[in-house]
């Protein structure tokens, strides 16, 4: 499937929730915005050429301080479609783990990989 194509599935199944600006996603965050910022990294770090690079890069940097304000620390890569997050708040995942699709996620979880099993 093509980086595109995947991340509208995601985009159309998740409840992302819709904010009217960018700008109010940095004063008042939420869950919903943290996946959709997720996604777009993804996106962007399957995608080739410099403004790609570019922008990944850019939206990485984003991600982390989002993660910090939110408490959310789920790896770009890590979750299939279907995604849920109900609330914001001490969300951690292990970057080496691998969740299927329609997964919901509460506050307060951490999700971790055993070593190599």
């Amino acid at each position: 499937m093509k980086p595109r194509d995947f991340y509208r599935q995601c985009l159309d199944i998740e409840c992302v929730g819709g904010r009217f600006s960018p700008y109010l996603d940095s004063i008042f965050p939420s869950a919903g915005s943290y996946i959709r910022l997720m996604r777009r990294v993804e996106y962007h770090s399957a995608c080739t050429g410099w403004f790609h690079i570019l922008i990944s890069k850019y939206l990485k940097w984003k991600l982390n301080r989002f993660s910090v304000t939110t408490g959310i620390s789920i790896p770009p890569g890590t979750c299939n479609s279907g995604l849920t997050l109900y609330h914001h708040g001490s969300i951690v995942v292990n970057q080496a783990t691998r969740i299927g699709r329609n997964c919901c996620i509460m506050n307060n979880v951490n999700i971790g990989a055993n070593g190599g099993s």
